[in-house]
C-alpha cells in the first residue's frame, strides 16, 4: 500500500488527491495534514510553486512513513492579458520534487486590485460574493464557477497531480542528454 501525505485538509484538495491516487495506485492511503505557515494568497506562479513545495516537504516531515507527499497551492497571477486563477502541485518522494500546474482561468481585472491591495484576505472572499456559494474553495472553486460547474477545482488539481508524478516516474528522461 502506498501512503501519500497531503499538505492540506481542504476538502477539494483531499478529493483531488484521492481521485489521482485511485488512477495511479492499486492500494493507497491519502493522509491529509495541516501545514502551519502556508501561504494565504499567492500572487504569482513563483509564489504558488514555493507554497506547493513548502506544503509537500512539510507534509512528508509530518508523515515520515509516506512514500510520497503532495503540496497543492492555488493563487492568482496577472499578465498583460488579464488576471487568472490557477494552481500548482508539488510531489516529492523525499529526493525528487515534481511540479505541474492546473488550468488557468481568466477572472475580472478588479479581482487583482482587491486581493493585491489586501482589501480582501483571499480570492475565496470575492468568489463567495460573486457565486453565492459559501466555502466555494472547499467545493468547485473559482475554476468550477467559471467553467459553469462542468469542471471543478478538484478535477484541475487531480490532473496536475497526475502530471507532477511524471517527474518522479519518468526520472530517467531527466538524466539523459539528447544530442
Amino acid at each position: 500500500m502506498k501512503i501519500i501525505a497531503l499538505g492540506s485538509k481542504n476538502p477539494s484538495k483531499i478529493r483531488a488527491a484521492e481521485m489521482a491516487c485511485k488512477l495511479m495506485f492499486d492500494k493507497y492511503k491519502v493522509v491529509p495534514v495541516e501545514i502551519e505557515k502556508a501561504p494565504i494568497q499567492p500572487l504569482s506562479d513563483e509564489e504558488m510553486i514555493e507554497g506547493a513545495i513548502y506544503r509537500a516537504v512539510n507534509a512528508l516531515k509530518k508523515v515520515p512513513e509516506a512514500h510520497y507527499a503532495l503540496g497543492l497551492e492555488g493563487g492568482l497571477k496577472k499578465n498583460r492579458y488579464g488576471v487568472f486563477v490557477t494552481g500548482w502541485v508539488a510531489v516529492t518522494d523525499g529526493n525528487i520534487i515534481g511540479l505541474a500546474s492546473t488550468v488557468s482561468v481568466q477572472l475580472p481585472d478588479y479581482v487583482w486590485e482587491l486581493v493585491s491591495k489586501k482589501k480582501v484576505r483571499e480570492l475565496e472572499d470575492i468568489m463567495i460574493k460573486l457565486s453565492g456559494i459559501n466555502r466555494i474553495g472547499d467545493t468547485i472553486g473559482a475554476i468550477g464557477f467559471m467553467a459553469l460547474e462542468k469542471y471543478d477545482r478538484a478535477g484541475a488539481f487531480r490532473d496536475a497531480i497526475l502530471c507532477a508524478f511524471g517527474r518522479i516516474f519518468r526520472k530517467d528522461i531527466f538524466e539523459k542528454t539528447l544530442h
